[in-house]
């Protein structure tokens, strides 16, 4: 009825955000590929048909009619509503081109991305504004950034774009390496803005961000130098779901929290640094870091790195560091290392558990919980990345692996007077 009345529904919003002294700015997901069967553009062109890829179908960015294609839709964008800038979402899907040949086809990527910055340069100058924002959702790790064809290191330096965040494709990322990409934007006017979502990885779907989640990414991100913070999927915390209250509106107030970066210090911080992807997805990459003990080997060990920015030395504060070792023998035990120092037994605590249901976490076997205060003198825990190691006291088993999973950081925060 809306388009019937000739009204547009996006000034609609632009007006909206405007009354409350906030900036509208539209997103584009430059590749959806939510399902569904070919559209017209594929239909009535089908060497624009990006194949190979999962999920419904995509077009492909090596054709310059694409490319032309999107910043035409730019443009009437920008001619028909008041906007205050422009997202492009490249994690929807990801892909631009043909698996493996992002790098080479980057530079077409970066022209239209001059292009685009040039668009929105000629918009504001007719509105008498100084710049309209051009945002970039981009994976969070520049491996895999390069591999798609994404040139943040150009994007940045040349200044054409002014804020970037970055994002896993679903879920949120507590190791997201924030500092590495605010140290890229060093001298620049950009800003990072680093992603966060109510799910946290592959098999914890049941498992929603509360509050104390949320607080513990914002506070690494807002440490690691991040502007800001941008909710993905937010409305799963609203939309039906077994085993799930609905959280509209409430839940909103938890973004009105991670506003203020000066008050997230004094509540309590809930860290997950579980495997996001145990499996490729949809930018190719696996993120699966857990330690595996391969009894085969000699003296079976791994580690683990989990990015923590907490003053642990802060006598306000309790700290506790927790993990399951699935596939535990009940005559094994591990050695627990963090950052190069051993811990003593007194501060370790372990409890065998039957298993974990799918409405507590991920399905889990029967494992050993290990908690392991955080308080001993001199703490190691680091600004930043830290290293977790394990190595396993064999028992009679000769063979099998033991996973460490769902490594996870408590902060509790005494009250302050």
């Amino acid at each position: 009825r809306l388009d019937e009345a000739n009204v547009d529904a996006r000034q609609i919003m632009a007006d909206r955000c405007h009354d409350h002294g906030m900036e509208f700015i539209p997103c584009i997901r430059m590749n959806d590929r939510h399902g569904g069967t070919r559209g017209k553009i594929i239909r009535d062109h089908p060497e624009w048909h990006l194949k190979g890829l999962s999920g419904g179908p995509a077009v492909d960015f090596a054709q310059a009619p694409v490319r032309e294609m999107l910043l035409a839709y730019v443009e009437e964008v920008l001619g028909a509503v008041e906007v205050d800038g422009i997202e492009f979402d490249y994690m929807r899907w990801a892909h631009m081109f043909q698996p493996g040949e992002g790098a080479e086809h980057a530079h077409l990527l970066t022209d239209m991305t001059r292009k685009t910055r040039q668009l929105l340069d000629d918009a504001a100058q007719r509105r008498g504004r100084s710049r309209l924002i051009l945002m970039v959702r981009v994976p969070q790790t520049f491996q895999e950034c390069d591999y798609l064809g994404y040139d943040l290191k150009t994007w940045i330096q040349e200044e054409l774009v002014d804020a970037v965040i970055p994002s896993d494709f679903f879920f949120i990322d507590f190791n997201t390496p924030v500092t590495e990409f605010v140290e890229m934007t060093k001298g620049t006017g950009c800003r990072i803005y680093p992603s966060i979502s109510p799910v946290v990885g592959v098999g914890y779907e049941s498992l929603h961000q509360n509050l104390e989640n949320y607080r513990a990414a914002a506070h690494s991100f807002y440490a690691a130098g991040a502007s800001g913070i941008e909710a993905y999927n937010y409305q799963y915390h609203w939309r039906p779901n077994p085993g799930h209250r609905n959280l509209w509106p409430s839940s909103l107030k938890y973004l009105t929290a991670l506003g203020d970066p000066s008050g997230i210090a004094d509540h309590d911080r809930h860290y997950l640094f579980f495997p996001l992807w145990p499996r490729a997805q949809q930018t190719s990459f696996i993120h699966d870091n857990r330690i595996r003990l391969d009894r085969t080997e000699d003296k079976p060990q791994g580690k683990q790195f989990f990015r923590l920015y907490e003053d642990l030395s802060d006598t306000q504060v309790s700290p506790l560091l927790r993990f399951k070792a699935v596939g535990l023998a009940h005559d094994e035990s591990v050695w627990i290392d963090l950052n190069g120092t051993e811990v003593d037994r007194p501060y370790v605590e372990t409890r065998r558990v039957g298993g974990q249901s799918k409405t507590i976490g991920k399905e889990l076997p029967e494992y050993v919980q290990h908690t392991v205060r955080l308080d001993w003198e001199p703490v190691t825990i680091t600004q930043g990345e830290n290293e977790l190691r394990i190595r396993l006291n064999t028992g009679k088993a000769t063979e099998g692996t033991i996973v460490i999973d769902d490594l996870e950081v408590y902060v509790y925060v005494r009250p302050r007077h």
